[in-house]
């Protein structure tokens, strides 16, 4: 992920696509990519955009699924 300029903390399964969003509002769009279950380790806390919901630590993707996800400060 430094390679790539997204943040160092965050990691995940081979299957789950990471973008980094910054500007006015900062945090990643997550996509898993082979249909199966796939998994984030977030370095902090986001808000999911769509949900709402508050999540941190290990975040489960569903097959196929995506989060958008923005950085709680």
């Amino acid at each position: 992920f430094e390679k790539a300029g997204l943040t160092p903390g965050l990691r995940s399964t081979g299957n789950v696509f990471a973008v980094q969003r910054s500007g006015a509002v900062e945090g990643v769009i997550l996509c898993e990519t082979e249909r199966k279950k796939g998994e984030a380790y977030l370095d902090g806390e986001y808000q999911d955009v769509v949900t709402d919901e508050y999540v941190s630590g290990t975040l489960e993707i569903p097959p196929y699924g995506f989060r958008i996800l923005r950085k709680v400060h």
